[in-house]
């Protein structure tokens, strides 16, 4: 008792009293209740789920690359190239704006002329 008076914080450290009892927390009673009814996300879970997001957005993505004509593949190959450079660059703290556009361009016409994505969908 005498220990008590002279350091309260050392034996009331993370305690919170009415009246000498604790008290009662209901929003984490509630977190608790939830918890026991919904399944619990375990690490194992949470990547998997994860990935499975990942996943569907690959796919969209690819559906929509897919439906696109020859010139507009091309644009987009293009456009994706050379930011995909520049950003590149940046990283690297080398930023060049007419090889980026050099790669990008070159990278469109070599698509739009040799069409292979819509050539293995016809065969």
């Amino acid at each position: 008792m005498y220990n008590q008076r002279l350091n309260p914080k050392r034996y009331n450290a993370g305690k919170k009293f009415s009246r000498g009892l604790p008290q009662k927390n209901p929003l984490k009673e509630l977190r608790e209740k939830f918890l026991v009814q919904k399944s619990v996300i375990t690490p194992d879970k949470e990547f998997f789920y994860l990935m499975e997001k990942i996943k569907d957005f690959y796919s969209r993505i690819d559906n929509r690359v897919r439906k696109l004509s020859r010139t507009q593949y091309a644009v987009f190959t293009g456009l994706f190239a050379t930011t995909g450079s520049l950003l590149g660059g940046l990283a690297l703290g080398n930023p060049e704006l007419i090889q980026s556009l050099g790669i990008g361009l070159t990278l469109g016409t070599l698509f739009y002329i040799s069409n292979s994505d819509k050539e293995k969908k016809s065969s």
